[in-house]
């Protein structure tokens, strides 16, 4: 038994040692993610994360790789020599590269890089560059080995006791820097909240929920951001500028009906709206910037693409419209049926505007919906007409697929029981279901403008009507239904409506994107001088040029809608090639502008 323990020990003690000693050239790597403007507070922070979390891919790769080598051989032979050299030797090339692309690009390495590095001819490299590449490969791997050789030597001569001290301060340092982490999400530290984007894979503890229980956060300081603490968000790219001889002062009302897909636009399903659209500007190929809520009301406020949330989270850095409208002192009237804590647009697209209103009240969300119009009906009759005002109404029915009895038009009409769907299942209950909350979404639509007629104000607001994302009945057959699954037209594609203040009605083909808005209004109303993509990845809705491409996002994808291809860039950095049903693509070719669009995905990191 003694002697079973000591042949797994020996071991053990060998890897550790072994682990530690390059965990020390690991961790001087590693020292290059850290932002070049901290505090003390915040450079103590990075320490303890960052050194912490690497030492701790270390021991994993070890523990699971080399580790049990050692108790099998028993002995250090060529075998584990090279074995294990060859496992801590591509972390430290693997862990050198990322520093040197997030130093380059401000993102982290991931597949979809390394895709374009092998197999296309976009990212290459002089005689130069692969010399110092070599040299920098060659100094990892003697290093390794050096450290094979003096762990041996201290498993023999040196005290354990150094072992006992350093690997419980390790875990402690793990443990102490995600509770720090906790606090600050809390307290919206934006410059500790910032250090997550520059570490590989860290994904640091958050508790607000237990927080709020205890009370040491609230509600009201929750959503209290100190905009003066920088982070590494840099957005937008510099401060706004205006030109007040352009701006037109007219009022904005967003109305965003979730899950509302675009073939909803007709006279069966919306007439009211449809009527309305007659007069207005209606963009027949628009596009959601995601497949679910958080992402498509991160593009439309922000109009940057939805991989930039986790950083926009961190730093608790508003929308840019809201910073204009705020700037030009406008109210602000935001009136959404869900509540804005989940996703947090209480801390991203709205973490400047005071005493915001977090959710609606009722019993249902017929009856919350309700709230929201009541809500802006007394927004409309308290406001100082001699002020703008930007609103953003969100209603969910239609999500919620929620209706009146009276609104039962379409039949025959059953809820959707996603446990009882497969791809045979007839759609048509459910599609007749949806309908029927589509209309009484439009019932509630005219209800709203209705407000702005009686106190005199159709003719003065840009009204745009819009969705965050589509929903999908299988119409293919494939078994996709609802949303947040895949970035075909029934998902991302959706309607948009602008009536706008002395322009002419108009059916617009080209396609658009919901970057496109915030763009718009930005130059339109607020007479932002900037470059639009000193805030947007966008173009004015106005003067709108063909693309090549539009991009989306959802929780765990990136998706590169094309005319006849979707190019998806999973969580692992993958890249799949789908056609527009969703089929594996026979065109998986890489265009040069994918390197650009890397680029776009980490333009506005500092």
């Amino acid at each position: 038994m003694i002697k079973h323990l000591i042949c797994i020990k020996k071991p053990f003690i060998f890897m550790l040692y072994f682990c530690i000693l390059n965990f020390i050239l690991a961790a001087v790597i590693s020292l290059s993610y850290a932002p070049s403007e901290m505090n003390f507070t915040t450079f103590a922070y990075f320490l303890l994360a960052d050194l912490s979390l690497i030492f701790l891919f270390l021991f994993a790769l070890n523990f699971i790789f080399v580790y049990p080598c050692l108790i099998l051989s028993q002995k250090y032979n060529l075998f584990i020599l090279f074995f294990a050299c060859l496992i801590d030797a591509l972390f430290l090339i693997v862990l050198s590269v990322d520093v040197n692309v997030f130093k380059l690009y401000r993102f982290h390495l991931s597949y979809a890089m390394l895709d374009l590095f092998f197999n296309t001819d976009v990212i290459s490299f002089n005689l130069e560059t692969w010399l110092g590449i070599s040299c920098k490969i060659l100094g990892i791997v003697l290093y390794t080995i050096l450290a094979y050789f003096v762990a041996s030597l201290l498993t023999q001569k040196l005290s354990k006791r150094f072992l006992v001290i350093f690997t419980p301060l390790i875990l402690a340092s793990y443990l102490v820097a995600n509770l720090i982490h906790a606090f600050a999400f809390a307290k919206a530290d934006v410059q500790i909240l910032d250090i997550q984007n520059h570490l590989p894979l860290y994904k640091p503890l958050t508790m607000n929920s237990f927080l709020r229980k205890i009370g040491y956060i609230s509600n009201e300081n929750a959503v209290n951001v100190n905009l003066t603490n920088k982070g590494g968000f840099d957005y937008p790219k510099n401060k706004l500028k205006y030109d007040k001889n352009t701006q037109t002062k007219y009022n904005i009302l967003i109305l965003a009906i979730d899950s509302l897909r675009y073939d909803m636009l007709n006279a069966k399903n919306m007439p009211f709206t449809y009527e309305f659209s007659k007069n207005a500007l209606v963009f027949h190929q628009h596009y959601s910037s995601s497949n679910s809520t958080r992402g498509g009301i991160f593009g439309l406020f922000y109009g940057i693409a939805p991989i930039y949330w986790q950083l926009a989270l961190s730093n608790q850095k508003p929308a840019a419209l809201i910073t204009a409208a705020q700037e030009n002192d406008y109210d602000l009237a935001i009136f959404a049926t869900a509540t804005l804590t989940k996703p947090e647009f209480d801390r991203t697209i709205f973490a400047s505007v005071p005493y915001l209103r977090l959710k609606s009240k009722g019993a249902n969300t017929i009856e919350a919906d309700e709230n929201s119009i009541e809500d802006f009906k007394k927004f409309m009759d308290k406001r100082n007409k001699d002020r703008g005002f930007l609103g953003f109404i969100f209603l969910d029915n239609v999500h919620a697929k929620s209706f009146p009895k009276d609104f039962e038009i379409f039949k025959p009409s059953k809820n959707t029981n996603y446990l009882d769907l497969s791809a045979d299942t007839d759609a048509t209950p459910y599609f007749n279901f949806y309908q029927n909350a589509v209309l009484y979404a439009d019932f509630n639509i005219q209800k709203i403008l209705n407000i702005l007629e009686t106190y005199k104000e159709l003719d003065n607001t840009i009204i745009i009507i819009t969705s965050d994302h589509g929903e999908e009945f299988n119409e293919d057959k494939d078994n996709f239904w609802g949303h947040n699954s895949n970035f075909k037209d029934f998902q991302v594609k959706i309607p948009l409506i602008i009536k706008y203040p002395k322009i002419l009605a108009q059916n617009i083909y080209t396609k658009s994107s919901a970057y496109d808005i915030s763009a718009t209004l930005m130059q339109e109303v607020f007479g932002v001088i900037n470059p639009i993509k000193d805030y947007s990845l966008g173009q004015n809705l106005f003067n709108l040029k063909d693309r090549k491409f539009l991009l989306a996002g959802s929780y765990n994808q990136n998706a590169i809608l094309e005319n006849e291809r979707i190019i998806l860039i999973d969580s692992l950095g993958l890249i799949h090639f789908k056609d527009k049903v969703y089929k594996d693509s026979k065109n998986t070719s890489r265009d040069a502008y994918l390197l650009e669009i890397l680029k776009d995905f980490s333009y506005y990191r500092k």
